[in-house]
């Protein structure tokens, strides 16, 4: 009995770990959409690149149109690990909240 209640937890707490995605804020500079990746640039210089944005960040920010080329954002964004055509494991990130920085 006790060896159920053990599996059924430990099965229980690997679902909520995988499902669980933590929340994280950057601050970049927006350069371009290419093939629905949008690229930013933080002050380091490092390459930030996000495959996915939510509908309402969408709707507020047309990141196609040219005048945001440039601009510097707060970004907050989701990570989570998917699997490709290919057997591959891959990071997907999603842009979930986006912040013009004045």
């Amino acid at each position: 009995m006790k060896t159920k209640l053990l599996t059924i937890l430990a099965l229980m707490i690997m679902t909520t770990t995988a499902k669980a995605q933590e929340k994280e804020t950057v601050k970049a500079t927006f350069e371009t959409v290419e093939d629905g990746t949008y690229y930013f640039l933080d002050a380091d210089g490092f390459s930030l690149e996000f495959d996915e944005i939510a509908e309402e960040v969408r709707k507020s920010f047309n990141l196609m149109d040219v005048q945001y080329q440039g601009k510097t954002f707060i970004i907050t964004f989701e990570s989570e690990m998917e699997t490709d055509d290919e057997g591959e494991d891959i990071m997907i990130s999603k842009i979930v909240g986006l912040t013009l920085d004045e």
